[in-house]
């Protein structure tokens, strides 16, 4: 963990901002990683609606 690893090949595409070879790279993953629960419980909410309202 001493900073910038120069990476040993170009990246390009999203390799950009998720990879473990820069430290911007690194703090995209985690954050991807800890809103992906968020972002999949939010559009089962989103999707499963207000079925009272439905049923009347």
């Amino acid at each position: 963990m001493g900073g910038d690893v120069e990476a040993p090949f170009e990246l390009k595409g999203w390799k950009v901002y998720f990879n473990s070879y820069t430290q911007k790279g690194r703090i995209n993953c985690v954050v991807a990683s800890i809103a992906a629960p968020f972002v999949i419980y939010g559009l089962v909410k989103a999707m499963k609606g207000n079925k009272q309202v439905a049923e009347k």
